[in-house]
């Protein structure tokens, strides 16, 4: 809260937290309102927050968003077909 010449308004923002997991990660399975929870007490923990000012939460479950190139041939295919 801000108080702005003597009156109390709620200043809104917003968090973005980023998981790196694997699909056989346990957690990739978890329901979203645990995962946001876990986010919740994670922001918490790091004084970021306090549980009471979060009003939603939303989740998005990005399937390779970082994909991984398996071996040096492909990273070379990728790059234009340069010799590393």
């Amino acid at each position: 809260m801000e108080s702005v010449k003597g009156e109390v308004r709620t200043v809104k923002g917003g968090l973005c937290l980023e998981y790196f997991l694997w699909d056989s990660d346990p957690e990739w399975n978890w329901s979203d309102e645990l995962l946001i929870d876990l986010g919740m007490r994670e922001c918490t923990q790091l004084g970021l927050i306090t549980p009471g000012q979060v009003l939603d939460g939303t989740l998005v479950r990005a399937e390779m968003a970082y994909p991984l190139l398996d071996n040096l041939q492909e990273v070379s295919h990728v790059l234009g077909q340069r010799r590393l």
